[in-house]
């Protein structure tokens, strides 16, 4: 039984993600504007780049800047508040449910925007790319307005507010002035200065080696991972813990092509990241990485312990009802769709837990350790438990919807390899 080069698990993941409809927080992340150049002009952000603001459905607006052909800032209206509840909007509120999905906040801090407008300002990570992250909540008469995009866009956030509340008149909009970041944005700003250009760099260098490796073009994999890695390191540091996937990825396709002490180097400086990576997931897929690892050198029985040992993790981040047969969440039309039901007054914190892009990557994490377990099993000889394990994965699979022609396709495969 042959087995075909190994996919890296967060490039399998994001496919299997946008082919299921998964999207990340707030609704407005993937709505294309036709032209960014038509776009209102908001000023510049904190990296010197132009920013503009595209008005879209409901009063929301994306926010464009520099050559990032993805919003690098996102704006929309809340409901009735005072100066008096904005700190309690922007602790706990369905806003901040779904950021936090998405990101790891710190505590809210106070601050004046926009010539005196209340607002708190939330430093942030994203749980997915580790980069630096900010969030916005202002009250303008009696409304909150929130904003939240990569670090460098505050000043084009505090201007979006401006315009989407009114308070700011769009022919002014680009000369609006705006607060200056209290100290501890400073520090971050300082120490991890990067553009929205870089945040773009990084996203195409890392969808080009997850397509390579998809097609088991493992050297251009190499190539546009390792670009990614030394892109993020030059902009977060070296030891940054948000640099750990793009390592784990490099590690992989390195194993890929046989050049295993290249790819111990990688695994052992990503063991370290890992705990304190923003994303819940990166130890799950650090044993994963090692248990493709294990198997690239013919080392069954380590496979084996670690794809057990990645699927456990995984499954600590699921809720346990969509582990089961009938999961209640089978019921649910919302699961892997990030945004509340039109007219929705309260998002529901089993609702947000559903639609937790963790949730959804640990659940295809678990189904993913459960395939590869099936082929390690049917190597050492275990037919049954061969049988049990694809069985688990594509039940897992079924219960919860999660079907795309490309899951069935790897579930499928996996069926092919297993009866030849």
């Amino acid at each position: 039984m042959r087995i075909a080069g190994f996919i890296h698990t967060p490039a399998a993941l994001a496919l299997l993600l946008t082919v299921a409809g998964c999207s990340k927080p707030p609704a407005s992340a993937y709505e294309q504007a036709s032209s960014t150049s038509t776009g209102l002009p908001v000023g510049q952000n904190s990296a010197g780049e132009g920013c503009t603001l595209q008005r879209l459905a409901d009063g929301r607006a994306d926010i464009y800047c520099g050559s990032w052909d993805q919003p690098s800032a996102h704006v929309q209206i809340g409901g009735a508040a005072s100066a008096a509840t904005l700190p309690g909007l922007a602790a706990s509120s369905p806003w901040r449910a779904g950021l936090d999905a998405a990101y790891v906040c710190e505590a809210p801090q106070p601050a004046r925007i926009l010539d005196g407008v209340p607002a708190e300002i939330l430093p942030c990570t994203q749980r997915f790319g580790g980069w630096p992250y900010v969030a916005l909540a202002a009250e303008i008469d009696g409304k909150v307005y929130y904003a939240d995009g990569v670090q460098p866009a505050l000043p084009a956030m505090q201007r979006g507010i401006g315009v989407v509340s009114g308070r700011v008149p769009a022919a002014a909009a680009g000369q609006a002035g705006v607060a200056q970041s209290d100290q501890l944005l400073a520090q971050r700003l300082a120490a991890h200065a990067f553009s929205s250009g870089d945040v773009g760099q990084y996203d195409a260098l890392m969808a080009l080696g997850a397509q390579a490796n998809q097609a088991e073009n493992f050297p251009a994999a190499v190539i546009a991972y390792r670009a990614a890695l030394a892109l993020q390191q030059k902009k977060l540091g070296a030891d940054n813990p948000g640099t750990v996937i793009p390592m784990l990825a490099l590690g992989l396709n390195l194993s890929n092509q046989g050049l295993y002490a290249q790819a111990q180097a990688q695994f052992a400086t990503a063991a370290a990241l890992a705990p304190r990576a923003s994303d819940p997931t990166a130890p799950a897929v650090l044993r994963y990485d090692e248990a493709l690892d294990a198997l690239n050198q013919g080392q069954s029985q380590r496979a084996l312990a670690r794809l057990q040992e990645a699927r456990q993790a995984y499954a600590a981040l699921v809720p346990p009802a969509l582990l089961q047969a009938q999961p209640q969440a089978a019921q649910n039309n919302a699961l892997f769709s990030i945004s509340a039901p039109a007219g929705a007054d309260t998002l529901l914190a089993d609702q947000v837990t559903l639609n937790s892009p963790v949730t959804q990557a640990a659940l295809l994490g678990v189904i993913e350790s459960w395939r590869y377990q099936a082929l390690v099993l049917e190597r050492i000889g275990d037919r049954a438990g061969s049988d049990a394990a694809i069985a688990n994965a594509r039940r897992i699979a079924s219960a919860n919807g999660l079907e795309p022609p490309s899951l069935d396709a790897r579930l499928d495969r996996t069926r092919a390899v297993l009866a030849s």
